[in-house]
């Protein structure tokens, strides 16, 4: 008996032991694959009982059911962990790790899996068809896991699912109509994947569906999510969040919206929707944040907004809206923010925004708002942001405001408000931005005002304010931009505005200061800008230029200065604008200022207009500039009557080269290029060669040659053709090519003159204060067109799979490329940035930080239309960052993109958050 027994139990336990040794095997050896480190952190994987293993669970049959690996920081792939041993395995949960290569077709195998969560790893190509026949399936996550490749129609096998997170991948696809049969979903998430076509019909079929995420798949031109909203989404009634955001959707917003009375968040912003909001959102009565921004919508808002009293966020801005807010937004009191900017609304503000104390950003700008600021906005010391500025506001500027404690940036410019500057601002800690220009304030600027440390630009321009600069404004150590232009301000500009170390742009004109320009101005060594014109300064200018290597533009005009023009500011390289008109000034003109072309050839010496050194910023500049030069051209020729320009086989060029000699240039050029001979080659494009030249000064330029030549007589010249040739030299792709010095044609050869830059000399530019204050968003946007793959493979710009194959490929110079762009607009490398974006719990605080805080602080803000190229580099730079190469766009593609694409993000730079560039 004893031995009948004894069988029957070996019978029963010898297959589930073996069952069990063989699902410990297939772990151990998927661990021995996983590199080194990674076996490490499985110390407990040993032995044969798998079941007591760290993130592993077992069933009652001590068969593997659960291998949850969440957060292990494990590396390496898939293929060697045989799928096939573990027929009971409910959950396979890898979540935020980094593995790596193709998910392999034998994850068909888990046939019972539940749930599967492969988030926030490196996996490449598609999702692998065997995984669309796991019919048990409850939850799918394949989110942020740089996967390609099409959306199956075969998703319908999936029918139990009810969490599906495709998002933040590449698929070259549209979202297949048969997601419709997936009945139980409740979760649809495929956000930021490069989507294309329109959303199916047959999403109204996913009743059960209380999520969607389609936001974000506007990337590129190829691929929009585009079309209209379905008014199918009429029957999901128990949907409770609706994200489609950031795409290219158009048409209007279907009243059925209305219908999604469980709707606690709608978020329809940046897309191409047009007509009139549909009153039915009022029955939205659960809604607590509706964005609507970024749109075509027109008409008033509908007053049945009045009912959304749980309504926290609420975005309008940039539309075409009119008419007055309607009252029954009145009474909504729990605003966070409440965006409204860049519309035709009239009327007054509602006055209880911050009534609750929680507003946090509040915009209004550009509209026709009429009346008192909010008297609620008085004691909110909730708001962090506040624009109301190109409106008709009317009131006593220093009963209206209070003290913030969290406020950093407020723009009141535009308006009518009077009164004095209240010393309140003071009491602000935080405060970054005060602007209030172009208003009817009167009274003195209060020296309290300097306790604001933070304080880095104050624009009071247009005003009415009288008295001194105060001398305590040197304690603003922070100050970038300085704007009191237009007032009356009266007395000397005091010396200690010399220790404003941190001063970009210096804007006093229009006063009636006196006295003389105090050296310590002179000697601020980042300032870019610098304006005294039409005051009563007297004295010589400061002879001390030497430090004054970024100004750009100095305007001195309209003064009593004497005495002679400094030389040294023919050492102010950067300097592109500079006027001395209508002073008593006498002497020549210092060699290396030409003077500016002009019909009036006055001789008298208190008129003096110079211009040092012309930018190269936009095709529409350098065409001026060439037309221009012909102007001069004929005129001296008419002048001359026949007479020849130069002789020999000079005689038939046409010169324009700012700030130099141009027949010495010229010569200088052919000559240190042995006429263009091929060692000084350093690029070539489709219309053009460029050339490495150094002049016998040893200042080293990059010539561009173009291939065809201008006919010998100018009759000829076409100016068409030769904008054509302009343009074809943005063909020419070399990141050391900055600035333009001058433009020369011969009858044998045609060439454009540029600064050139060392190579490896942006580490240089951007560490050294001075230099990248000069780099201003302009030049900065010019390079990173110009930068391609110079620093594949370098230390630090390398892509991370360069550690495995050293094989430096096209997607590692698009790595390489967007390492570069985030370096050249945050003005330091971005590892610190990239890491953040790396770690899962740092993704949302990083998400929420503002643009306009990240990039480089040392250059002014970007503004229109240079801030809209700044949003489009920072969403390519991040595209090209993904650690996956094959989810990176290609080089043509980015290319493609700097030269015709445009942000989906309106032009409200301050307020746009790093996470809607991702």
């Amino acid at each position: 008996m004893l031995v009948l027994i004894l069988c029957v139990f070996l019978t029963f336990s010898w297959p589930q032991a073996a069952a069990e040794d063989s699902e410990a095997n297939a772990l151990l050896k998927w661990k021995h694959s996983l590199d080194t480190s990674s076996q490490a952190l499985l110390s407990t994987w040993s032995g044969n009982s798998s079941c007591k293993w760290k993130g592993i669970q077992c069933d009652k049959s001590n068969s593997v059911s659960s291998i949850d690996l969440t957060n292990f920081g494990l590396k390496g792939t898939l293929h060697t962990l045989t799928f096939s041993f573990f027929p009971n395995l409910l959950t396979l949960n890898i979540y935020q790790n980094s593995f790596y290569g193709t998910i392999p077709p034998q994850i068909g195998n888990l046939s019972k899996v539940n749930v599967l969560n492969f988030s926030l790893n490196s996996f490449h190509g598609s999702i692998p068809q065997e995984m669309w026949t796991l019919g048990s399936l409850h939850s799918l996550d394949l989110s942020l896991c740089q996967l390609s490749g099409e959306i199956p129609n075969s998703i319908a096998n999936l029918s139990n699912l009810s969490f599906l997170d495709l998002g933040g991948n590449t698929f070259s696809s549209h979202i297949p109509p048969q997601i419709g049969k997936l009945h139980k979903l409740e979760y649809l998430g495929i956000a930021g994947s490069n989507l294309s076509g329109s959303i199916p019909q047959e999403i109204g079929m996913l009743t059960n569906l209380r999520l969607i995420d389609l936001s974000r798949n506007s990337l590129s031109d190829a691929n929009k999510l585009s079309g209209s909203i379905p008014e199918s989404i009429e029957k999901l009634a128990n949907l409770e969040q609706l994200a489609l955001d950031i795409n290219n959707l158009s048409g209007s917003i279907p009243s059925t919206i209305g219908n999604l009375t469980k709707l606690t968040m709608l978020y329809l912003s940046f897309n191409n929707l047009s007509g009139s909001i549909p009153p039915s959102i009022g029955n939205l009565i659960n809604l607590d944040a509706l964005s609507l921004q970024a749109n075509n919508l027109s008409g008033a808002i509908p007053a049945t907004f009045g009912n959304l009293q749980r309504l926290t966020i609420l975005e309008l801005s940039t539309n075409k809206l009119n008419d007055s807010i309607p009252q029954g937004l009145y009474n909504i009191t729990n605003w966070y923010s409440l965006l409204l900017a860049e519309n035709d609304f009239t009327g007054h503000l509602p006055p209880q925004i911050c009534s609750a104390g929680s507003l946090v950003f509040f915009n209004a700008y550009h509209n026709r708002f009429t009346g008192p600021v909010p008297r609620s906005l008085k004691n909110c010391s909730s708001i962090a942001r506040i624009r109301l500025e190109g409106n008709q506001l009317e009131g006593d500027i220093a009963q209206d405001f209070g003290v913030y404690p969290n406020l950093k940036y407020i723009d009141l410019s535009d308006n009518r408000f009077h009164g004095h500057i209240s010393p309140n601002w003071g009491k602000c800690p935080n405060l970054d931005t005060l602007m209030m220009s172009n208003n009817n304030i009167s009274g003195g600027i209060p020296i309290e005002l300097v306790e604001a440390t933070n304080l880095g630009r104050l624009h009071l321009s247009s005003n009415h304010l009288n008295g001194k600069l105060p001398k305590e404004i040197s304690k603003l150590k922070s100050l970038v931009e300085l704007k009191i232009s237009n007032n009356h301000l009266s007395g000397n500009i005091p010396t200690e505005v010399g220790l404003l170390q941190n001063l970009r742009v210096l804007d006093l004109a229009a006063n009636e200061l006196t006295g003389a320009i105090p050296e310590q101005v002179i000697s601020l060594p980042k300032l870019l800008e610098l304006n005294l014109s039409n005051n009563k300064i007297n004295g010589s200018i400061p002879l001390e230029f030497r430090q004054f290597q970024s100004l750009q533009s100095l305007d001195f005009s309209g003064n009593s200065l004497s005495g002679t023009i400094p030389r040294k500011l023919a050492e102010v390289k950067q300097l592109q604008w500079l006027n001395l008109s209508h002073n008593d000034l006498s002497g020549s003109i210092p060699s290396g200022l030409l003077l500016c072309p002009t019909t009036n050839h006055s001789q008298k010496s208190n008129k003096v207009i110079l211009v040092v050194l012309l930018s190269l910023g936009t095709l529409i500049l350098v065409l001026c500039a060439v037309a221009l030069s012909m102007y001069i051209f004929y005129g001296s020729k008419r002048k001359e009557k026949g007479h020849s320009s130069f002789e020999g086989a000079h005689k038939e060029v046409f010169f324009s080269i700012w700030s130099f000699d141009g027949k010495i240039m010229f010569e200088n050029i052919i000559k240190a290029t042995e006429n263009f001979d091929n060692k000084y080659l350093i690029g070539a494009g489709s219309q053009g060669y460029v050339y490495k030249v150094v002049l016998p000064t040893g200042l080293v330029v990059a010539v561009k040659k173009l291939h065809s030549v201008i006919d010998e007589e100018m009759s000829d010249f076409s100016s068409k053709a030769f904008a054509s040739e302009i343009q074809a030299l943005t063909e020419i792709k070399h990141r050391n090519i900055i600035k333009l010095h001058g433009f020369c044609s011969h009858s044998q050869v045609s060439f454009l003159v540029y600064e050139f830059m060392e190579g490896g000399s942006l580490d240089q530019m951007l560490d050294n204060d001075t230099h990248a204050s000069a780099f201003d968003w302009e030049k900065r946007v010019n390079v990173v067109k110009d930068s391609w793959t110079q620093f594949a493979g370098t230390f630090g710009y390398a892509a991370p799979e360069l550690a495995q194959t050293m094989e430096v490929n096209e997607k590692c110079d698009v790595y390489s490329f967007g390492v570069l762009a985030l370096e050249i607009i945050m003005g330091k490398h971005p590892r610190d940035l990239i890491s953040q974006f790396m770690s899962p719990s740092m993704v949302p605080i990083v998400n929420d930080l503002l643009l306009a805080d990240v990039i480089d602080q040392r250059p002014p803000q970007p503004t229109k239309p240079i801030d809209g190229e700044v949003i489009l580099i920072t969403r390519l730079a991040f595209a090209c960052l993904s650690e996956n190469p094959r989810s990176r766009p290609t080089m043509d593609q980015v290319s493609k993109a700097l030269i015709t694409g445009k942000s989906p993000l309106p032009d409200q730079f301050p307020m746009i958050k790093l996470g809607q560039l991702r």
